[in-house]
């Protein structure tokens, strides 16, 4: 199942490298890279249906996404790396630890302008969907006490204001969701959910 799993996501891969191909194919198109600093907010809890016990977790901490690629007119299509580390409280039995988080994703992403009117008071907004491989430790006392392998899936949206004909500054939120790949368990309650707001550094 690991490697159905594996496959499906080299397809994946294949057809974003076709679609940057015909993007860069067009000689209007651009190499679009975008930087994102910024803060995370994590929210991740775990209950396995036949056991009393959870993990639960709340924190924050700092982020940064970054994104390659290339942009036509309205669309842009890139390979998209998220990383971030968030501190906060574990919660075990009831009792609270503190603990952080460790998270990343590797994937493809795509974002829309369609605001092209500088008029008009939508210029500059964009919003994109993001989908990769994630994965998450939550560390106690320096011990891993989960750890996670799976996909990610993101939404993100925000504002930006040219510097000059290449370079755009501005400001985004995303959002994120996880689902782990896991096999041979029992049922489980799995939340994973982050929610980081940027400065956004954009080349196009």
């Amino acid at each position: 199942m690991t490697s159905n799993f594996l496959k499906q996501m080299k397809k994946v891969f294949w057809l974003t490298f076709l679609g940057l191909a015909c993007v860069f194919g067009n000689e209007k198109s651009t190499m679009y890279f975008d930087v994102t600093p910024g803060a995370s907010y994590v929210s991740f809890l775990e209950k396995k249906h036949d056991f009393e016990e959870r993990l639960f977790f709340e924190g924050f901490g700092p982020s940064i996404n970054m994104k390659l690629g290339g942009a036509g007119q309205i669309f842009a299509l890139y390979l998209e790396l998220q990383l971030m580390k968030s501190y906060g409280d574990l919660e075990i039995k009831n009792f609270s630890h503190p603990a952080s988080v460790t998270r990343s994703m590797f994937g493809l992403g795509m974002s829309f302008h369609p605001w092209r009117n500088p008029e008009s008071i939508m210029h500059g907004s964009f919003f994109g969907f993001s989908l990769g491989c994630m994965s998450e430790q939550i560390i106690f006392s320096d011990i891993v006490v989960s750890e996670d392998q799976g996909v990610s899936f993101g939404i993100e949206f925000g504002k930006l204001w040219r510097v000059n004909d290449k370079w755009s500054f501005g400001f985004s939120f995303l959002e994120t969701k996880n689902a782990p790949i896991r096999y041979g368990e029992g049922s489980y309650d799995y939340h994973f959910f982050t929610a980081q707001l940027g400065i956004k550094f954009l080349r196009r």
